[in-house]
């Protein structure tokens, strides 16, 4: 339930949703699905795709550090609305690419607009919804980025059946456009605060009561706050290598065809759209930590069996795994972040830890792409996201306390 004295908080949960479909499923998503086609209009090896992936995920690890602070400062109306706008005119730009050169430049720039809208957009589960409730309310908006994933799935491997080989620049036009429609819509929904349409003025915490001037320390010199920084550069690692060349593993080393790749991509969306919901609410039941493990930990069995296992359907089942996990940790880490910085300061501390998350996803696709090239395989990249994402799980289980919102408490160095 959102707070006391206002049902504005469901408006909240759904246009923040519909700000994760547009600038995390398709203005970040969407490029393992268009990256075939892409890469042999483009005339590209998979190192330069990867170099696409790390160009965009470098603007996305500048902002989603500038993101936190802007959007706590200025608020997050005015932060996601004009990020939203540019993310979806560099995706739209993407499509006019006649080189890699100018796509690597638009992507950067897609990604530093994509990571402003994303981090004051989860920021404000933190803001509109008291402790008890948080991890579902997070759940709900970190779950649109999937969503954006399994809504670009359904129509994108279509267009490239039927419109020739210029169709993913159609596909990256018309995720542009959508886009800035779904900026339009924050600009006239979101407010940053309950008491902007009548509800309390303040949040009750479950930590630091909010100060002024603000109290930047309650972010960057929270010990719990810093561990989280270091699963989740593990978890990046892993998740970019998962996620960027999931499609073109499945077509160059399984045998199946793009559509056929493409549905499967689609169920890691489809699992992807209720892991948020799902990981939040079983984290407000048995605590963050324990949460945060059981979530890298499936991860971790995913990548396993996509990497090592051969049986009919396996790809399905990686991808249920996979999209099951891949964004639900991040629902658990926006909710264990506000415990233990509180609301105020949410956007802040996750942009930190969003920065950290980013370094891994900047690194991987470029080494990965890179190996792809010289060995021929997509293997040993695989298997290197396969130790990471163990490593993050097993960092869980150092996380503080028992990392439920009435156990845990704030940390400081």
């Amino acid at each position: 339930m959102p707070v006391k004295d206002s049902r504005y908080g469901l408006v909240i949960l759904v246009v923040g949703a519909l700000t994760l479909v547009g600038a995390g499923g398709f203005v970040r998503y969407t490029f393992p699905l268009l990256l075939p086609a892409m890469r042999v209009g483009l005339g590209a090896n998979y190192g330069q795709m990867g170099l696409l992936a790390t160009g965009n995920s470098i603007g996305y690890v500048i902002s989603s550090l500038l993101g936190g602070i802007l959007g706590t400062r200025f608020g997050a109306r005015r932060v996601i609305s004009i990020s939203m706008f540019l993310a979806g005119v560099m995706t739209f730009a993407t499509g006019l690419s006649p080189g890699v050169e100018f796509a690597l430049v638009v992507q950067f720039l897609s990604g530093l607009a994509a990571g402003g809208c994303v981090i004051p957009a989860v920021g404000l589960a933190a803001t509109w919804f008291e402790p008890g409730k948080r991890g579902i309310a997070t759940g709900i908006i970190v779950g649109g980025m999937p969503l954006g994933v399994l809504i670009s799935s359904r129509f994108l491997p279509v267009m490239l059946d039927n419109m020739g080989e210029g169709a993913w620049r159609y596909g990256w036009m018309v995720m542009g456009v959508l886009t800035v429609f779904l900026g339009l819509l924050s600009l006239l929904l979101v407010r940053d605060r309950p008491r902007e349409v009548g509800g309390e003025s303040e949040m009750p915490l479950n930590g630091p009561a909010p100060a002024s001037p603000i109290s930047w320390g309650l972010a960057y010199k929270n010990r719990g706050i810093w561990l989280l920084c270091a699963l989740n550069m593990s978890v990046g690692l892993a998740g970019a290598i998962f996620a960027t060349f999931f499609v073109a593993y499945l077509v160059a080393h399984w045998g199946i065809t793009p559509s056929q790749a493409g549905d499967a991509y689609g169920l890691v969306g489809l699992a992807g759209a209720v892991s948020g919901l799902f990981w939040g609410y079983v984290s407000d039941r048995i605590g963050r930590r324990l949460g945060l493990a059981a979530d890298y930990y499936i991860f971790f069995v995913s990548l396993v069996i996509l990497t090592f296992v051969s049986f009919p359907g396996a790809e399905y089942v990686a991808a249920f795994l996979g999209g099951l996990t891949l964004w639900g940790g991040m629902t658990v880490t926006i909710a264990l972040a506000g415990d233990l910085v509180g609301a105020r300061m949410v956007s802040a501390a996750f942009g930190l830890i969003s920065l950290s998350f980013n370094l891994g996803q900047m690194v991987s696709p470029t080494l990965a792409g890179a190996v792809t090239d010289a060995t021929g395989s997509f293997t040993p990249s695989l298997i290197t996201a396969v130790v990471f994402a163990f490593a993050a799980a097993s960092v869980c289980l150092f996380l503080p306390g028992r990392g439920s919102p009435q156990s845990i408490a704030p940390l400081h160095r």
